[in-house]
């Protein structure tokens, strides 16, 4: 009986859902995710939903998610500018974004700030950039939005840079101990020996010890807490790091641990009765994952900072989980992919057969709360993976963008070039006798990597070093070519100085000039066999380099012709790089044409694997890394 009800529900579900008609009735339409929109008039209901949360989290599904992000930044000025929030603490380092925020309020460029102290896979996205600037913007005022971090982890060059002078003066001295525990820790690549690690971990007790002793904290004076705080974390990243070699759910727990206690630090002791806005992973924020059904995972032993942090404030936290109907995500140094359709009945699709575009769902209703969230139902707020929950015990609202588009490449200047590096740089030819000497040694000593010595991004560092005038940059490539024709015996020269006066070439926007020379340094480059692409990967860059000329003036199509063709029959050219067609194509908002790419150069490889029959093996192991 109780079945035969079950499958009348679903039926009439089927045909007229009534949670269908509870969303369209009771979700915030959201008409604009764009940053730049500030007439907030649609984001008005969420003062109810919000009510008297002082910390306001925002997730994302898998930290390349372009359209949350924009969603995000929107909520975030929204939150900042009509809510009175004015504390943003990112999931990046509790001592980098201390230094980051120092350099916003310096005047420093938004996205440099950044990248003093937030993760790269943030700092390097084209969608996240309005919020950085925003934040240089709002440093300037009386009414800032202070950058913070929760994060034990080190993050960017904030840690590398600074942590250990500002320690030194802080303590007077770090003991030898310490500062080889640090510096460890300071070396992502680091693997140190069992012995070495429980080492590293006690000078770090000891450490935080004395960082949090009477005779410092005096010393250090209002600066005493959070120097107390960043030895615990030091402890805790030590431990997260090397705890099951930095995987699992111990490691997990550690750190999430430590981002908990960090957290409720600041809304504490750091910010205390300041309002603030959490930016992290869903994954980080939510609680209960215990509760969550999914096939891939388990969430059984995990307990996440938001758990906890749930826990200690209760209501005056409020989580918002993000997901998405269609479309594609996808981080900015890697490939987009496209989202499996959610499955019929899953709350993506609810949404979808709501007619929604973006929205807001407040899960937080006490009595209200309709019959269907208590009961488990699939959604993909974490990673788009299919998972079941009543995920008004997981979060308190959700927000809906139908479709998602990848996380991006954005342009940006270059790190910063040291004293020495810019006075090198400054010389470009003599940078090109030194790097032809090394290729030079290298196949004297038959060193298989001498073709990975080339000029390639040269032209770029010296207009950096250099800043010339049009007149000094003629006088330079003249000077190149009076190079190129010093060395026009000596091979391998050729193909090397082709490439840099293309560069010169594209400067001054004579596109013909360098296509004709990149054909020339294809042409030139050596005809050598490697099991190892890396070996030949200035080879594939100048397709690259080729087949970009070729998308600037004919468009995608053709370049992606060009190359594949190059591949079906050039013999040294094994290997395809897709990185720079993927970063491009998710820039002029064309993600979905990436399948399309990876179709043609599939093909490619098909045509490749009968005209050298000898190479079918290596041919095929690429061909396969194409996804």
């Amino acid at each position: 009986m109780r079945a035969a009800s079950l499958l009348l529900i679903l039926l009439c579900w089927g045909q007229d859902d009534p949670r269908v008609e509870w969303i369209k009735k009771n979700a915030v339409a959201v008409k604009s995710i764009d940053p730049a929109d500030t007439d907030f008039k649609d984001l008005e209901p969420l003062r109810d939903m919000i009510g008297k949360a002082r910390i306001v989290q925002l997730g994302e599904q898998t930290h390349g998610d372009g359209a949350a992000f924009l969603a995000k930044i929107r909520l975030i000025k929204f939150l900042h500018e009509k809510m009175g929030f004015d504390v943003i603490a990112w999931e990046s380092g509790l001592f980098d974004c201390r230094k980051a925020w120092e350099k916003f309020k310096a005047g420093a460029d938004p996205v440099e700030a950044a990248q003093t102290g937030i993760l790269g896979i943030w700092t390097q996205s084209e969608e996240v950039r309005p919020l950085f600037k925003y934040l240089a913007e709002r440093a300037k005022t009386e009414k800032p939005l202070e950058l913070c971090g929760f994060d034990c982890q080190f993050t960017a060059r904030g840690s590398t840079d600074s942590l250990l002078p500002d320690l030194e003066a802080a303590l007077g001295k770090v003991k030898p101990e310490a500062r080889k525990a640090i510096e460890l820790l300071l070396k992502p690549d680091a693997k140190p020996k069992a012995e070495e690690r429980t080492q590293a971990i006690e000078a770090l007790k000891v450490l935080r010890a004395s960082l949090e002793s009477p005779e410092v904290a005096q010393a250090l004076g209002e600066e005493a807490p959070f120097w107390s705080q960043m030895g615990e974390s030091l402890v805790a990243q030590a431990e997260s790091l090397w705890a099951n070699k930095g995987r699992g759910v111990e490691s997990v727990n550690i750190r999430d641990g430590q981002m908990a206690k960090n957290l409720i630090w600041l809304a504490e002791k750091r910010y205390p009765g300041r309002k603030i806005i959490v930016w992290a992973a869903t994954f980080h924020i939510m609680r209960n994952p215990a509760a969550i059904e999914a096939k891939t995972m388990s969430y059984e032993k995990a307990v996440t900072m938001g758990h906890r942090v749930s826990e200690k404030f209760g209501d005056e936290v409020f989580t918002l989980g993000f997901t998405a109907y269609e479309g594609r995500a996808g981080n900015p140094f890697g490939r987009s992919y496209p989202l499996a359709k959610p499955p019929a009945g899953s709350l993506e699709d609810l949404c979808a057969k709501a007619g929604l575009e973006n929205a807001v769902i407040n899960f937080r209703l006490g009595k209200e709360k309709p019959a269907w969230f208590g009961e488990k139902f699939t959604a993909l707020p974490l990673g788009y993976q299919l998972m079941k929950a009543d995920w008004s015990e997981v979060v308190d609202g959700m927000v809906f963008t139908r479709r998602m588009t990848p996380s991006t490449r954005a342009e940006s200047a270059p790190a910063p070039m040291s004293p020495e590096e810019t006075a090198k740089a400054r010389d470009l030819l003599g940078t090109l006798d030194t790097l032809w000497q090394l290729a030079l040694k290298r196949r004297a000593d038959k060193n298989a990597w001498e073709h990975k010595v080339a000029f390639m991004g040269e032209f770029d560092r010296w207009k950096r070093a250099a800043n010339p005038d049009a007149a000094a940059i003629a006088a330079m490539e003249k000077s190149v070519a009076e190079w190129r024709e010093k060395h026009k015996d000596e091979a391998g020269s050729d193909w090397r100085s082709c490439q840099l006066l293309a560069d010169f070439a594209a400067d001054r926007k004579d596109v013909e000039a360098a296509a004709n020379l990149l054909d020339r340094a294809l042409a030139a480059y050596p005809d050598v066999e490697t099991a190892d692409p890396r070996k030949l990967s200035s080879f594939q860059h100048l397709v690259n380099q080729r087949a970009l000329l070729v998308w600037d003036s004919k468009g995608f199509e053709a370049a992606l012709e060009y190359a594949a063709g190059l591949l079906a029959k050039e013999k040294k050219f094994s290997f395809f790089y897709l990185d720079p067609w993927n970063i491009r194509l998710n820039r002029e908002k064309k993600a979905d044409a990436i399948d399309k790419a990876i179709k043609r150069i599939k093909a490619a490889y098909d045509a490749r694997a009968k005209a050298f029959p000898d190479l079918a093996g290596q041919i095929d192991s690429f061909k396969g890394s194409l996804k």
